[in-house]
């Protein structure tokens, strides 16, 4: 008997039972918002996901809410890892994570989600 996984986890110990999707999913994915007004800022931030100095990838948008707002960038697609993150806004601070661990399972990574809350400068302090 064949078992379909949707979430890709897998259905059975046997992995002859697992059937995955083909889905590209990414290994981050990282919500950006305003530590001060908790608003979503991803639209105007970008960043990067890095291993070592071996490996780099410019974060793409991800997912938007009903009302378009871009809420999370993501990165580093279906690639296991130790992570090292880095967003950035003109408005904000720039945020970092280091040593974020993404692993596997049958089909697809572990998608580790992080939140940036981000701190804006203080007039004083704004780079331009």
């Amino acid at each position: 008997m064949l078992t379909l996984c949707g979430s890709c986890v897998a259905c059975s110990s046997n992995p002859v039972d697992v059937v995955c999707t083909t889905e590209v999913v990414p290994a981050i994915v990282v919500e950006i918002r305003s530590a001060v007004t908790g608003a979503f800022v991803a639209g105007d931030a970008w960043g990067a996901v890095t291993e070592g100095s071996a490996y780099t990838d410019i974060l793409q948008p991800g997912e938007s809410n009903d009302f378009g707002t871009l809420m999370t960038l993501q990165g580093a697609f279906e690639r296991v890892g130790l992570y090292n993150i880095r967003i950035q806004h003109d408005d904000f601070k720039p945020w970092f994570r280091t040593s974020i661990l993404v692993t596997a399972n049958e089909c697809h990574v572990n998608t580790v989600t992080l939140t940036a809350m981000l701190v804006p400068y203080a007039s004083s302090e704004r780079l331009r």
